[in-house]
């Protein structure tokens, strides 16, 4: 039973890649995207405030008795979910 599971999701997975590969639209929507991904990924979607509130975040630095924590309080923010 669960060769037959492993092997219809395989195919399955397998048709569904190779018939979007094969469709002419499927290049021009891929294409597409791609590009939009990559103008969100440069943040050309924010503003100038927006951007300058990132910037000034980002380049925030806590230094305590000469001791610079700024990078585990950022690993400490990503763990806790702020």
């Amino acid at each position: 039973m669960t060769s037959l599971i492993i092997s219809l999701v395989f195919g399955g997975a397998t048709g569904g890649i190779l018939g979007l590969l094969s469709n002419p639209v499927a290049d021009v929507i891929l294409s597409y995207s791609f590009k939009s991904l990559g103008k969100l990924a440069r943040g050309e979607h924010l503003s100038e405030a927006d951007k300058k509130f990132i910037k000034e975040y980002n380049s925030h630095r806590v230094i305590y008795k000469g001791h610079d924590y700024t990078e585990q309080l950022k690993n400490q923010r990503i763990m806790d979910g702020w």
